[in-house]
């Protein structure tokens, strides 16, 4: 009858992805519901995360890549460490931010 307590997770080797696809390890648990950790928190589309496919962190494509401190910066504080960026929002960091517009009238 005695259920075991579910403790947050604190491990150092799950810095990025904490919960990596089980519930209730975070220490927050409304982020646990409102967090899907294979998708970007920038954009929502599918991060390609390796953890969060079972893999090791090692074989990540975020472990050889750049990723610029803006991109980093637009990332609400509630949702770092829990979710790696995609591949497109970790590069946008390369692309100027004043685009032209190009719809001349």
């Amino acid at each position: 009858m005695t259920q075991p307590t579910e403790k947050p997770s604190q491990s150092p080797e799950e810095p990025i992805v904490p919960s990596q696809g089980t519930s209730g390890r975070s220490a927050s648990p409304l982020l646990d519901s409102e967090v899907d950790p294979s998708r970007c928190p920038l954009c929502g589309q599918p991060n390609g995360c390796a953890v969060t496919a079972g893999e090791p962190p090692g074989d990540c494509w975020c472990m050889t890549a750049r990723i610029p401190e803006a991109v980093l910066s637009r990332i609400p504080a509630e949702l770092r460490r829990k979710a790696c960026v995609c591949s497109r929002c970790a590069a946008e960091d390369d692309k100027p931010m004043e685009a032209p517009s190009g719809g001349g009238k």
